[in-house]
């Protein structure tokens, strides 16, 4: 499992721009990102090369944030991997693409999605003590 942080914005120009400026100061890389919206707040969902340190950043600049665990899962078929998340009842509350060969999923249960993924045989990606991405 990996860590997602999310943070809950004003759905106005200037706002990215704040986090990428607090990003970039503290050197802290974004490797996946998903923006969702409604009409006044936006939802900016991030995994980075350092969790900790972009909480840290976020603080400093008053952004509301939460953390939370997702998976990252090799793309093999997606028809597959729907289909055995329908057979074993797991529901996706949201995905999006980290890179061309990997999803991040957030499922309703994440760890039962985790289980049912590994034993598939299904490669994830995990975080080291660093809080750095390995398969």
């Amino acid at each position: 499992m990996i860590k997602q942080i999310s943070m809950f914005l004003k759905n106005q120009p200037g706002e990215l721009a704040r986090i990428m400026s607090a990003f970039e100061d503290e050197n802290i890389n974004i490797l996946a990102m998903c923006i969702t919206d409604t009409n006044e707040n936006g939802i900016f969902r991030v995994i980075v090369d350092n969790p900790g340190k972009a909480e840290s950043a976020l603080k400093k600049i008053n952004v509301n944030n939460h953390t939370s665990r997702v998976l990252v899962v090799e793309i093999l078929e997606l028809k597959k991997l729907f289909l055995e998340m329908n057979s074993n009842n797991l529901n996706v509350e949201y995905m999006y693409s980290l890179d061309k060969e990997n999803l991040v999923i957030k499922f309703d249960d994440l760890e039962k999605g985790y289980n049912i993924l590994k034993k598939l045989g299904y490669k994830l990606l995990e975080e080291d003590n660093e809080n750095r991405m390995e398969r």
